[in-house]
């Protein structure tokens, strides 16, 4: 019977007032999602305040503070300073300048010995260094460095004056600048590499003075300490390689073995090859005598060295450029010929060679120096019918012996630091174990995006393996990336929580409390006091604000990308594989996709163990591409938000977030997992139209950009679309429809945010140049969806629709739900449900709701069923 009553009065009568919220709002089901699960990380960082007493001083009054809070603040300020002062004017400035005031001795004594070859060498190294550095300084200088800063360390730079200058103004700035890191590192790796392989042949080669011999081990020896403090940065955290962090963090035991595996490295390599330059030199190759009557003369390092480069280029080209299309990390080869350049506590290759394969080629080297030098030293002994191995190394230790008789310390040295080398090596590797920075830090997906090298570890621990050790690895980061995931959102939720709440009240004071400052009169402890904690407290409202909190969860989307599009809705079948010995049969990938009946590139991930399931991880897709997309409404988002697209790699990674056409190829009845699809392909219409909106205000200079997200969008006609969704007729709204209607609407907004000045065909076709961008708007593709969509539309405008919503009422999920579809009409009785209740009210109809659309309620009728039967409410 028709109710003249207000749908909003029935709603009121269920005791649920009518509430127009965000979808993050306290209360809504995506904030009760993510609530679920314990926390991990304090993404926000707002338990600062609890355990952290400087923080918690601001609370405190002057006469509270007694005097063991004092004396814990002074000695906290002791230690801040003489940490700092020992890493400005011992690590950098020492250790620098202590290295190029032995260089320069070193080449006074090489003068003096008539060799400039030695000098000109050692002054290639400098000045490669200095290029360096030079090169490097428009990376590492700050924003807010003085531009007469930079002209002074530039003019001192030819000088070596720069490290002098920059310690004295990390001093007064209070931190190093990050130029003396890049300082550092070009005198370590550069200068210091070059230093040590001249220094030590020539210590070798020439017997010098007994003095001059002194000089030369203590310059070698820094120049090793110096490269094993270079190459040592890989492993830590704090520092790492190439943007990906190392394995080890803070005073780590780890890092004490890995620096004496590192100083055992270098030895045994710069030792070695000045060894073997001294003994096969000016040796004749027999065979060769007319040609090289001298042999390799003093070049028998060098033509290692040369040797080693053309097998490094090979086989980084072969595991990085042919294996993962990544030649980028060719620029490793030459490091790699005086130390293995990568992560020795990573488990995986990141950025050369695998581990094995690299020192498998120096201990198969450093055989094959040691049987040429025997072979030239004594190539009778050589003979394959005479051959004695005893007489060959009595020959070779008497001819050799002769050479080397006043370097047994060099000889000790390359054979002892090689014993370690190797011992270590496999200690790190098999006995202590090597482990994945993947599985161990959750910040590296937060603060950038993923370098090429990075997103291949992350790739081949989403993938999974028939190897029992590596499918526990990838099933552990399956869970791992779905917290991480979660833990974003959920700073991101709270972030845009905080901004509405801090709307209206311009002058509100950041959480935590105002930081008092310290009077004039106060000592240089309470000043220290007072900057430490507005340095925290400007961290923690960094990463408690909107347009931070969105970069990280950006960065970690991108990241994780193949994990979240693990749960779309798949063209290809589960494959399924027997593992293990009982025989059970679960989805995995073959490592050999050739191996297994019905595998395909897509059948990537493990999905189903853990609870972890293709719906479950489509869900998280959602939430966040809904997080995204409210951060980004121009109406109430966060303006600092909307100026990230400002940024062309932002964009570049909400390109690769944008789901793909497959998550909405679904047959048959509306399930869950259909649904979850349907909902991720309008996240995707409404992700490019606010992107569209915020990056279109850049004028001309968006247009790349533009074009990459239309072909990206990859809108589709109607008949195109009946490849994913069967056009059903005789429907009210089937997917198919709702689908053609959503990109009509997304379409129609992309074109209305391109600025007017730019909608001609004439202004379009000229931002479609050069070749490789075709029309933003096509006829035959872009404008004949629109046509479609527009078609269906009209089709269907004013057919009337019946909906039947069956609940058992004595249930309680019986009230909300009828509340939840009563509450998504207007006044005006138009059928408007809140984003996140859209879900729940089409299974409850069964109806799909497109946004561009316009439904009226014209009536509703309730049918209560006899006594003994149970009873239904039926609006």
């Amino acid at each position: 019977e028709r109710l003249p009553l207000s749908v909003h009065a029935l709603a009121a009568a269920m005791s649920r007032p009518h509430a127009h919220r965000s979808s993050t709002s306290v209360g809504s089901p995506l904030c009760e999602r993510l609530k679920g699960g314990e926390d991990e990380v304090d993404v926000n960082g707002t338990g600062a305040d609890e355990s952290d007493p400087l923080l918690k001083s601001l609370s405190m009054k002057p006469e509270e503070r007694d005097c063991c809070y004092e004396i814990w603040l002074f000695l906290q300020f002791m230690q801040y300073k003489f940490l700092f002062l020992v890493e400005i004017w011992g690590v950098f400035f020492l250790g620098y300048y202590l290295d190029v005031l032995l260089d320069l001795k070193m080449m006074v004594t090489f003068a003096q010995y008539g060799d400039d070859h030695f000098v000109f060498a050692t002054l290639l190294g400098v000045g490669i260094a200095v290029l360096f550095t030079l090169v490097e300084m428009t990376n590492w200088l700050q924003p807010d460095d003085p531009s007469w800063m930079t002209l002074v360390v530039g003019f001192l730079l030819p000088f070596q004056l720069h490290v002098f200058f920059l310690c004295g103004y990390s001093t007064v700035q209070g931190n190093p600048h990050p130029l003396l890191h890049s300082s550092k590192l070009a005198e370590s790796a550069i200068e210091g590499t070059v230093s040590a392989l001249v220094q030590t042949y020539a210590m070798i080669s020439r017997n010098m003075a007994w003095e001059d011999l002194q000089v030369g081990l203590i310059s070698v020896s820094t120049s090793f300490i110096s490269i094993t403090w270079a190459f040592l940065q890989f492993d830590r955290r704090e520092k790492g390689m190439a943007g990906l962090p190392g394995v080890a963090e803070g005073a780590d035991p780890m890092l004490a073995v890995v620096a004496l595996f590192r100083l055992a490295e270098v030895t045994s390599r710069v030792v070695s090859l000045g060894l073997f330059t001294v003994a096969i030199r000016n040796q004749p190759i027999p065979g060769y005598e007319d040609y090289l009557p001298s042999g390799l003369g003093n070049k028998g390092g060098c033509c290692v060295l040369v040797f080693d480069f053309l097998i490094m280029v090979l086989m980084i080209g072969y595991w990085q450029g042919v294996k993962r299309s990544n030649f980028k990390n060719l620029a490793h080869v030459f490091p790699s010929l005086v130390a293995f350049i990568n992560p020795i506590l990573l488990s995986e290759n990141a950025f050369t060679i695998p581990v094995k394969a690299y020192y498998g080629l120096r201990v198969v080297e450093l055989g094959g120096m040691v049987i040429l030098a025997l072979y030239l030293e004594c190539p009778a002994h050589f003979d394959a019918h005479s051959f004695d191995a005893q007489e060959l190394l009595r020959c070779g230790v008497d001819g050799l012996g002769q050479k080397f008789d006043d370097d047994g310390i060099f000889l000790w040295l390359a054979a002892t630091s090689t014993a370690v080398m190797v011992m270590l090596v496999l200690l790190i590797r098999f006995k202590l174990g090597a482990s994945n920075v993947l599985l161990v830090d959750q910040e590296m997906f937060a603060s950038h995006a993923f370098s090429e090298s990075e997103a291949f570890l992350c790739k081949k621990l989403l993938k999974v393996g028939r190897d029992v050790p590596v499918r526990a690895s990838c099933s552990e980061f399956h869970n791992h990336a779905g917290n991480i995931i979660r833990q974003r959102c959920r700073a991101v939720q709270a972030a845009i929580e905080d901004f509405r709440a801090k709307q209206g009240k311009e002058h509100a004071q950041p959480r935590g409390g105002a930081v008092q400052p310290a009077p004039t009169s106060a000592g240089v402890v309470e000043q220290w006091r007072v900057e430490q904690v507005k340095v925290r407290e400007m961290k923690k409202r960094e990463k408690s604000s909107a347009a931070d909190a969105l970069l990280a969860l950006i960065h970690v989307s991108f990241n994780l990308c193949l994990f979240l599009k693990a749960g779309q809705n798949d063209k290809s079948p589960s494959t399924i594989v027997q593992v293990g010995d009982s025989g059970a049969q679960e989805p995995l990938l073959c490592q050999d996709p050739g191996s297994c009946s019905g595998t395909t590139a897509r059948d990537e991930f493990l999905l189903e163990e853990g609870g972890r399931t293709r719906a479950t991880v489509a869900q998280q897709y959602v939430d966040v591409l809904t997080l995204i997309n409210e951060c980004l409404q121009k109406e109430t988002g966060d303006p600092r938000c909307l100026r990230l697209l400002e940024k062309e790699e932002v964009c570049l990674e909400l390109l690769k977030i944008l789901p793909s056409w497959e998550i909405v190829e679904t047959t048959g009845p509306l399930t869950e997992e259909k649904e979850l699809a349907m909902q991720l392909f309008e996240c995707k219409c409404r992700l490019a139209v606010n992107v569209m909106r915020a990056g279109w205000a850049r004028g001309r200079a968006f247009s790349d950009i533009a074009h990459r997200f239309h072909k990206a969008f990859d809108a589709k006609t109607a008949t195109q679309v009946q490849d994913f969704v069967p056009d059903v007729k005789d429907t009210y709204v089937d997917p198919h429809d709702w689908v053609l209607r959503l990109q009509t609407m997304a379409l129609t907004e992309m074109f209305d945010a391109i600025p007017q000045d730019l909608r001609t065909r004439e202004e379009l076709e000229k931002l479609s140049r050069p070749v490789d961008h075709p029309d933003l708007f096509r006829p035959e593709v872009e404008i004949r969806a629109v046509m479609d969509g527009a078609t269906s539309v009209m089709e269907s405008r004013g057919t009337p629709v019946k909906c039947t919503l069956k609940c058992p009422a004595s249930s309680a999920q019986a009230t909300k739900t009828l509340h939840t579809v009563l509450s998504s009409f207007t006044d005006d009785l138009l059928l408007k449900p809140h984003f996140w209740e859209k879900s729940e009210v089409q299974k409850s109809l069964e109806f799909l709701i497109s946004d561009g659309e316009v439904w009226q309620l014209t009536s509703m009728s309730f049918k209560l069923m006899p006594d003994g039967e149970d009873q239904f409410w039926t609006p």
